[in-house]
Formats: structure tokens, sequence, C-alpha cells
């Protein structure tokens, strides 16, 4: 089982999960939507890539093949 965002409860239930940047994430989503909406032609599909972190606990096993 995997959270996403690191949520303050993941480490208590010892909980594996991916981390994200939410705030880097608010300020990309908002800087996107005010280009769109300040700019005379349609916006194009548009691919960000921010650092995540896989923080793995006690709900990670590792798997031996």
């Amino acid at each position: 089982m995997i959270g996403i965002d690191n949520h303050e409860l993941s480490e208590y239930f010892d909980l594996s999960t991916v981390a994200q940047p939410a705030p880097e994430l608010g300020r990309l989503g908002a800087r996107m939507l005010l280009d769109a909406l300040t700019s005379d032609t349609p916006p194009s599909p548009l691919e960000q890539i921010v650092p995540t972190q896989l923080i793995a606990r006690g709900t990670t096993a590792r798997v031996t093949c």
C-alpha cells in the first residue's frame, strides 16, 4: 500500500508514500492557469516534471526474484 504527499500521519501508520512538493505544484498550476488566461492563443499541452521521492516504510517489502 502506498500513500501520496507524505501526509503527517504516514509515519505514524508506517505507510510508504510518495512525497511531492505540494507548494511547488500549486505555484506551477497557478502560473499555467494565469498564462492561459492572459494569452491570445489557445494553450498547448504542457508537461512539467517535479521531483518526487519514494519514502519506503512498513507497507513496502523488498521483492527478491
